[in-house]
């Protein structure tokens, strides 16, 4: 279990994400889990500094489905990022979420298999990705799949969205529900304020959010995290 969520405002994109990750030991020896407390575990990845990937679930599988875009994007054309129309190209990019999950679940199994480590099945790992990207009209938008809906992405456009990555086994219950509640919050609270005090007041509010996850599931979720910032001028990345 990971955690990751994202708010928007007018032409700004959030995004935290958690550090913990599981991490197989040697051959023989069981698994072991650990807040990664500096940012060995990154669940936020930069595809150009208008495009970043989040994910939960299996790491293999944000680190290749990153791959993927990159390879896909960039190159073209010279190009430093995506159009919105090659972004809402949706068939192909769940297609692509679904056998490389697919790919990750068995490599994962295997080495699961190797280590015996322990009751945990990798082939029941729920994984989840999210696209953000601002585009050059500054209009936020997001994209969210997740391998219990076949990674059918679902689109979210404009200020004052949020995305909250399952916790429930429903992923719609506690605590679900109270953080989607508290980051619909921050949003109104960013929406009112100054833009220039807006990335400020984002980070004094949205890592607490965070540490309030963490309360609940401290063996799933770490109080530590990254912050990543995507505004019109590029990003910025904090760790806390």
């Amino acid at each position: 279990m990971s955690c990751f969520f994202a708010i928007t405002t007018r032409d700004r994109i959030y995004l935290v994400a958690d550090n913990r990750r599981r991490i197989f030991g040697r051959a023989g020896e069981r698994a072991f889990d650990g807040a990664v407390l500096l940012d060995d575990a990154r669940k936020i990845c930069r595809v150009c500094d208008s495009f970043w990937v989040a994910g939960t679930g299996l790491h293999e599988f944000l680190v290749r489905m990153v791959e993927e875009i990159r390879s896909a994007w960039i190159p073209r054309e010279g190009r430093e990022g995506p159009d919105l129309k090659d972004l809402l190209t949706l068939r192909t990019w769940e297609e692509t979420c679904r056998k490389i999950h697919g790919e990750a679940v068995t490599e994962c199994r295997r080495a699961w298999e190797r280590t015996k480590a322990g009751v945990w099945d990798p082939g029941e790992s729920r994984g989840e990705i999210l696209l953000a990207f601002l585009p050059q009209d500054r209009h936020p938008v997001l994209l969210h799949g997740k391998s219990g809906e076949d990674f059918v992405l679902s689109r979210h456009y404009g200020p004052g969205r949020v995305i909250v990555s399952s916790l429930s086994s429903s992923g719609d219950g506690f605590p679900d529900r109270e953080l989607s509640a508290r980051l619909e919050w921050v949003a109104r609270e960013l929406l009112k304020s100054d833009p220039s005090d807006e990335i400020r007041r984002a980070y004094d509010l949205l890592p607490p959010l965070l540490g309030f996850v963490s309360e609940i599931m401290p063996r799933e979720v770490s109080a530590c995290g990254d912050l990543v910032v995507i505004h019109p001028g590029g990003y910025e990345w904090w760790l806390f």
